[in-house]
C-alpha cells in the first residue's frame, strides 16, 4: 500500500515512496493487533495482512504494477494502527 502522496508519486526526481507491505493470509494465521485485512472489497485476489508498524521506503520501479485501491474505510483502519504503532499519536 502506497503512503506517499500524489505529488512525490508525480515527481519523477524522487525515486523512493513510502509503502507499506502485504502479504497473503494462510487459512490458520491469526490477524495481529498491527495489521489489517484486505480482501477483494479492495480489489485483492486473497485475504492479504497489511502490516502497520514499518514502513519501508522503495524505489518505484520496484513498483510493478496496481493490483487495487484500498477502501475508504480500511484507509480509516490503516491510518489509526499506522499513527498507533508508529507513536504518532
Amino acid at each position: 500500500m502506497v503512503l506517499s502522496h500524489e505529488t512525490r508519486l508525480a515527481n519523477p526526481k524522487m525515486e523512493r515512496i513510502n509503502v507499506l507491505m502485504g502479504t497473503k493470509k494462510q487459512p490458520a494465521e491469526s490477524v495481529r493487533e498491527h495489521q489489517v485485512v484486505l480482501n477483494g472489497a479492495d480489489g485483492l485476489e486473497f485475504l492479504t495482512l497489511v502490516d502497520c508498524a514499518f514502513v519501508y521506503a522503495v524505489r518505484k520501479s520496484a513498483i510493478l504494477r496496481t493490483v487495487g485501491v484500498v477502501s475508504f474505510h480500511r484507509r480509516q483502519e490503516i491510518q489509526r494502527r499506522v499513527r498507533a504503532f508508529l507513536g504518532l499519536g
